[in-house]
């Protein structure tokens, strides 16, 4: 064989070699996802589990949109102020598909006829699987009626709104 015909197939070998790689090589890389922003909207059913007069452990229920049903624990911290209390947390949502992380702060306000208001926002600050990198936020709105208490086993229906990407 002639050395013209052995680098004909030498390169040609090569080539057949190196254009099958690509496949391979591609379908070895991480799948990635175009970063989106959604619309966040629903309801989080709060049950208030352990109390201290600097902080409250709670567990929740959120549903609506993005994440469909899922579960939310915390804790927060509590400042005392003339008109109620300021309270501070970094709760974790536990979705089907992974968590997202938030920090929150709302004022909680006692009124004159003994309902309680509680107005915050959120800032999501990250997550895990789906929601890795997930940044955003909104408000959260509730209230309780006259003669309300802000104690173990107290449930607060907030609504939330706001936007999350990732």
């Amino acid at each position: 064989m002639s050395i013209r015909i052995k680098l004909l197939t030498s390169m040609a070998v090569f080539a057949c070699g190196a254009l099958a790689a690509i496949p391979v090589a591609s379908a070895n890389q991480e799948k990635t996802h175009a970063v989106k922003t959604h619309a966040v909207k629903g309801t989080m059913k709060l049950a208030i589990l352990e109390s201290s007069p600097s902080a409250d452990h709670f567990a929740a229920r959120w549903r609506g949109a993005p994440l469909g049903t899922a579960g939310v624990v915390g804790v927060t911290a509590l400042t005392n102020t003339p008109t109620g209390l300021i309270s501070e947390g970094r709760p974790t949502i536990y979705a089907k598909k992974g968590t997202v992380k938030l920090k929150t702060r709302d004022a909680v306000k006692f009124q004159p006829d003994g309902s309680i208001r509680l107005n915050g926002t959120f800032k999501v600050t990250g997550g895990g699987g789906k929601y890795k990198g997930a940044t955003g936020g909104g408000t959260f709105n509730g209230a309780l009626p006259p003669g309300s208490t802000l104690a173990v086993g107290t449930v607060v229906t907030f609504d939330v709104n706001g936007k999350a990407r990732y």
